[in-house]
């Protein structure tokens, strides 16, 4: 991968360490031999980094598409973070995606209403059976079988090997540490969508949620947001050029940003 000599040094780095930490799980589960590469590992379907590479394809294009170069530029300019801009671009990504994002208000408060009777409903069949500890149960299995967790936990702790653990003190921590039973969670669902405005914590709403191009609206929304916060101006260059290597468009202006913000207001 060719990068931008104007790209973030650190999401260049997180990148090429998230790479190599694929890499190394799909040789170590034998997907791949050893001496494999990474741009090997790029082709490789790991049935457990399901998400890996679309977040892969997103910071190739952040750090080696040319319209970049004014952004990476102007953030360093205004002291934005760059780390904190991705992990913006990402959150942008997912809640444009929402379910609940693409619904009319009225449509919105209905759904809630049905989750809320539902989960109501479920948590009172289930409680006090077997099926309530299902949560605990998939809490333990991911302990034994998921060693990418234990491995994650381990690197972020500072920890060279996972062998450097007490395994047993470890999952006394990890059990202490678990989910609670499925008829309580489903209980703190009924208060949490019973809340006004469902606990969403929703910064913006779309006016018309269901048009073609509302997903991209609430995400120029966010990012102007973000931009607002951290610069304490809105950028919409940074966002125009951001926008057309995220959606893939060839041309798109300030002036569209300020057009897209028309339809959304803040709630």
């Amino acid at each position: 991968m060719k990068y931008l000599k104007e790209a973030s040094p650190l999401l260049i780095g997180y990148r090429d360490q998230r790479c190599q930490y694929h890499l190394d799980r799909c040789v170590k589960d034998k997907l791949l031999p050893i001496g494999a590469s990474i741009e090997d590992s790029l082709l490789c379907g790991y049935p457990r980094d399901s998400e890996f590479l679309d977040e892969m394809k997103l910071l190739d294009k952040l750090l080696s598409d040319q319209r970049m170069i004014n952004v990476w530029k102007t953030l360093s300019k205004n002291l934005v973070d760059h780390f904190q801009f991705y992990r913006a671009i990402s959150a942008g990504l997912v809640n444009s995606r929402q379910k609940e994002n693409s619904m009319a208000p009225g449509e919105r408060d209905n759904w809630l209403e049905n989750i809320a009777v539902a989960a109501k409903k479920l948590s009172n069949l289930i409680e006090g059976s077997k099926y309530d500890g299902i949560l605990q149960r998939k809490h333990i299995e991911c302990f034994e079988s998921n060693k990418a967790v234990m491995e994650s936990v381990a690197n972020y702790d500072g920890v060279e090997s996972i062998k450097e653990y007490d395994m047993k003190e470890f999952r006394t921590l990890w059990e202490a540490f678990g989910t609670t039973s499925l008829s309580s969670a489903l209980d703190d669902l009924v208060d949490v969508s019973s809340q006004p405005g469902g606990g969403l914590d929703t910064k913006f709403l779309l006016k018309r949620p269901k048009t073609e191009k509302a997903g991209r609206k609430l995400f120029i929304a966010e990012l102007t947001g973000f931009l607002i916060e951290s610069a304490k101006q809105p950028l919409r260059r940074v966002v125009a050029d951001t926008v057309s290597v995220v959606f893939e468009i060839e041309e798109f202006t300030e002036k569209d940003v300020r057009d897209a913000l028309k339809g959304v207001v803040i709630s």
